[in-house]
């Protein structure tokens, strides 16, 4: 049994880890320079997709089946801060965009 955990940050990196018996793994990093800073990251209720905000103005969907990008919902001027998952709406992702 383990816990999947993820990171990221000014470097547009992600960084999914494995937490396992005290221990932590990194299984893998994910790129995509477009990105800038990443601010939030968030998985679906089931783990398949993993979803990214950035200080690029847009969100992306991450497969966690293949790793590779799935789609970029696009229609921020400014950095996405944070967003949030509904599972039963899955074609609603609430997101925030910063001031500056």
């Amino acid at each position: 049994w383990y816990q999947r955990r993820v990171r990221g940050g000014s470097d547009a990196k992600i960084r999914l880890f494995r937490l396992e018996d005290n221990n932590i793994f990194e299984l893998r990093t994910l790129t995509d320079q477009s990105l800038k800073w990443i601010w939030c990251l968030q998985f679906t209720e089931d783990s398949k997709f993993l979803f990214v905000s950035s200080s690029a103005g847009v969100v992306q969907m991450w497969s966690m089946r293949d790793f590779n990008l799935r789609r970029n919902y696009r229609g921020h001027k400014k950095s996405v801060v944070t967003l949030s998952l509904f599972e039963n709406r899955p074609k609603h992702i609430p997101s925030v965009q910063s001031k500056s």
